[in-house]
C-alpha cells in the first residue's frame, strides 16, 4: 500500500482508539446517541444541500446506505452492550479479528487475493487479536472467549463486515470526497435510527441529554468517529484490498490497549502488549505487501 492511504489509515486508527476508550469509559449506550446527534447536527444541512444543488449521491447508493446503516445501528448496540459486560482489551480486539479474515476471503471471491506477504499480515493481526484477551499463556479458559460478551463481540464483527462491503462499493461508485462525506452523513442518519430502534427493542431508554461537563468530551468524540471513519471510505476509492484496509486500522489495538492499561488498569498489560507487537507486525507485512 502506498504511503499516502497508509497515512491516513494510521491516522484514523488514532481516532478509532480515542472515541472507542471514551464510550468505554462511560459505559452508556446513551453515549452513541449524543455522538451521532451531533454528527447529524452538523452535517445534514450540506448533505441535503449538496444532495439538491451539486452532486446527487441518493439515487446511486441508496441500497448501500440502507445497509450500511443497519449494520452501523447493530455496531453501535454491540460495542455499547459488550463495553458494559466486558473488558475494553478483550471485546474489541476479538471484533477487530474476524472481520479482516472474512473480508480477505471477500477480496479472494472479488478477485483480489492478496499476496503471499499479504496474507501472512493478516494472519499475524487475526492471532494477536485473538490471543490478547488472555491474561497469560498459561491460563487459557473457555470463559475468555464464551462470556456475557461473546455474542455482542460476535455482533460487532459481523456488523463490521457488513457496514465494510457496503462502503467498499459505494466508495467506488462516488467520484470525490465531498460525495463520499455526503454518503457517510446519510449512513450516520440511518445508524441513529436503527440504534434507537434497537435500544427500544432492548428496553434500553433511549435519551438525549448531555451531563453537565460532557459537552465538549463528546464534541471531540463524534469528530473523532465521523472523521476518522470518513479517511477510511476515501482510501476505499483507491485501494482494491479491503481486508488490507481493515487490518491495518488494527493498529488501533495497540493504542487502546495502552490507553486501557493507563485508564482502567485493566489487566496483564506485558502480555497485552506483546500480542500488539505481533499486531504490529502483521501491520507491517501489509504495508510492504504491495
Amino acid at each position: 500500500m502506498p504511503l499516502f492511504p497508509f497515512s491516513l489509515v494510521m491516522l484514523s486508527a488514532v481516532m478509532h482508539a480515542g472515541w472507542n476508550l471514551q464510550v468505554r469509559q462511560r459505559q452508556d449506550p446513551q453515549e452513541f446517541v449524543r455522538m451521532l446527534v451531533l454528527v447529524i447536527a452538523f452535517g445534514i444541512g450540506p448533505a441535503l444541500a449538496a444532495e439538491l444543488l451539486l452532486l446527487p449521491v441518493l439515487a446511486a447508493t441508496w441500497q448501500w446506505i440502507l445497509l450500511a446503516g443497519i449494520c452501523q445501528g447493530l455496531y453501535c448496540t454491540g460495542l455499547s452492550f459488550g463495553y458494559r459486560h466486558g473488558d475494553f482489551t478483550v471485546v474489541y480486539p476479538l471484533a477487530r479479528a474476524l472481520p479482516a479474515l472474512l473480508l480477505a476471503g471477500f477480496d479472494v471471491w472479488a478477485g483480489h487475493a492478496p499476496s503471499a506477504l499479504g496474507w501472512l499480515g493478516l494472519l499475524l493481526v487475526a492471532l494477536g487479536c485473538a490471543l490478547i484477551p488472555l491474561e497469560s499463556p498459561r491460563n487459557i479458559s473457555a470463559k475468555t472467549y464464551f462470556n456475557t460478551s461473546t455474542g455482542w463481540t460476535l455482533l460487532i464483527a459481523l456488523a463490521t463486515v457488513g457496514y465494510t462491503l457496503a462502503d467498499t462499493r459505494a466508495a467506488k461508485q462516488l467520484p470525490s470526497l465531498a460525495s463520499l462525506l455526503q454518503y457517510h452523513v446519510f449512513v450516520q442518519v440511518l445508524d441513529v435510527f436503527f440504534f434507537a430502534l434497537f435500544l427500544k427493542l432492548l428496553r434500553e431508554p433511549v435519551k438525549l441529554s448531555f451531563p453537565r461537563g460532557t459537552w465538549f468530551s463528546t464534541l471531540l468524540a463524534s469528530a473523532a468517529m465521523f472523521g476518522g471513519y470518513s479517511l477510511v471510505l476515501w482510501v476505499y476509492q483507491f485501494s482494491a484490498q479491503a481486508s488490507y484496509v481493515v487490518a491495518l486500522r488494527q493498529v488501533s489495538i495497540v493504542l487502546g490497549v495502552a490507553g486501557a492499561a493507563w485508564l482502567f488498569r485493566e489487566p496483564a498489560a506485558r502480555w497485552r502488549i506483546a500480542m500488539a507487537a505481533m499486531i504490529v507486525a502483521g501491520v507491517l507485512c501489509i504495508k510492504f505487501a504491495g
